[in-house]
């Protein structure tokens, strides 16, 4: 189940948010711009959740998981 909703948060928010920037390229103005529009339509731990998702995706780039 956490799969799934994983899966939807990436593709029904991150993807279209970021398109296919690398991660290399997205930089702290982007995720602001990200947070800035959520926090108009969604709860503070909503955001929280979809950015602790992006979160782990740079953890695994940077530890080279």
């Amino acid at each position: 189940m956490e799969y799934e909703r994983t899966r939807g948060v990436v593709e029904g928010h991150l993807e279209p948010s970021f398109g296919f920037m690398k991660l290399g390229e997205i930089r702290r103005a982007d995720v602001q711009r990200y947070v800035t529009h959520r926090s108009g339509v969604v709860s503070a731990g909503t955001v929280g959740r979809e950015l602790k998702i992006l979160k782990r995706f740079f953890s695994l780039v940077l530890n080279g998981n």
